[in-house]
């Protein structure tokens, strides 16, 4: 199975704060990059990434990885660990490729697992509590880098980047 990781953060690795985005329904592009790159994938993520979200994603297997769940939301798998985790995954509808989403123990998990970091960086700081874990930039490889500015729909400038594992 082919792991991916997708995530959005700030220059300085702030992915959330206080069980939120601090740039949620700010970066249009953004959301729809993950719309379109998950599609028909099912996508793992953890407990408090689901709460922010509310549901299940339409057109991907939704996971939730989770000790602390006594049943899975609604639309939803549950799992209680890792392997069970990419277990449910693989068994799913696009298997053969899983996207994980979120949030900070959940990436840090799923690293050195994966193969590709797909991520956005909006080129500004935000104050948070929540990061995406540190990476060596010399294990990854840049496949597609794609630079925009801000506009009607973007609030920030921001960048798009693929990273393969070297």
């Amino acid at each position: 199975m082919y792991i991916s990781i997708i995530a959005t953060m700030d220059k300085n690795r702030v992915i959330g704060k206080a069980g939120s985005i601090p740039w949620k329904g700010k970066m249009h592009s953004d959301m729809h990059r993950f719309y379109n790159t998950t599609l028909g994938r099912p996508i793992i993520m953890g407990r408090k990434t689901y709460e922010s979200i509310g549901r299940a994603l339409p057109g991907r297997t939704t996971i939730v990885l989770s000790r602390s769940l006594k049943h899975a939301p609604q639309g939803t798998l549950l799992a209680r660990a890792k392997a069970e985790a990419l277990l449910l995954a693989e068994k799913a509808p696009g298997g053969q490729m899983v996207f994980i989403s979120g949030g900070a123990g959940v990436y840090a998990q799923f690293m050195d697992d994966a193969q590709t970091l797909c991520l956005t960086i909006i080129e500004d700081t935000f104050s948070g509590d929540a990061y995406f874990p540190a990476y060596d930039k010399n294990d990854w490889g840049l496949i597609f880098e794609r630079r925009y500015k801000s506009d009607a729909k973007n609030a920030y400038p921001y960048q798009f980047l693929v990273l393969d594992r070297q």
